[in-house]
């Protein structure tokens, strides 16, 4: 049903309109609205950071076909003797007129979240330099006892995701608090704990173990990756061994 729909908007439409075209009644404002609908579209998928945006182009066809048949079926119903066509027309110029405007609510939209995106971005970015200028001046401090300090504070803070990953870019985190911050069920913090050169090889398994669901902690910590493949499993107890699953 879906492919069927798909094959109808991406080819069949195309084909409809140019079918209709070749009558001259309305074809000047189809081709007014097939310009406007695919240029706010495309418009509009330039506008999106999304992994599928370029997707949309696919569309675009389809989208501007569906715009000038509406608008065709306007120009030529609008005076027709029957009364309900002549309704059925207004109806379908206001179809074109939503499929313009649809475009550009979403282009709109699209810079109104990249904007909220970048924004959150920078605030964090800002964060994230002032924690880590903060670890940096504590640990100069804390000379000679500067991973107890720093474990200490990890502990002390261990809801605090964002101080956690800068945290855990040290090399003063001891090897036993990587281990448990490896299962933590914040992912970003996870990942930082076994990204930490002091990493032992079974803190590696136990995260793949921890977040076995996730595909992300299957790639970096599972048995057949860069990180593991230099570590022994059998070092573990026999219940965390790998075996393969």
């Amino acid at each position: 049903m879906e492919l069927g729909i798909a094959v109808i908007f991406l080819i069949g439409l195309p084909i409809a309109y140019l079918f209709q075209v070749g009558k001259p009644r309305g074809f000047a404002l189809s081709v007014l609205f097939v310009v406007f609908a695919a240029a706010t579209a495309l418009w509009a998928i330039s506008r999106s950071r999304s992994d599928w945006a370029s997707m949309g182009y696919y569309l675009v066809p389809g989208d501007a076909a569906l715009a000038g048949i509406l608008s065709l079926t306007f120009s030529r119903k609008k005076d027709h003797a029957v009364p309900d066509l002549r309704i059925l027309a207004w109806l379908a110029l206001a179809g074109s007129i939503l499929i313009v405007v649809f475009n550009l609510v979403s282009g709109f939209q699209s810079i109104s979240e990249n904007r909220a995106a970048d924004e959150y971005d920078e605030v964090t970015f800002r964060q994230y330099d002032r924690e880590k200028a903060s670890i940096g001046s504590y640990l100069q401090k804390n000379r000679g006892r500067e991973t107890a300090w720093l474990d200490s504070s990890i502990r002390t803070r261990m809801q605090d995701s964002l101080f956690l990953s800068v945290a855990l870019e040290s090399g003063f985190v001891s090897p036993d608090l990587l281990d448990t911050l490896a299962r933590s069920p914040f992912q970003r913090v996870a990942l930082s704990a076994i990204g930490n050169p002091k990493a032992r090889g079974e803190t590696l398994v136990r995260a793949y173990r921890a977040h076995a669901d996730s595909n992300i902690f299957v790639e970096v910590s599972g048995p057949q990756s860069q990180y593991t493949r230099g570590s022994n499993p059998r070092d573990l107890p026999a219940s965390e061994q790998f075996d393969g699953h």
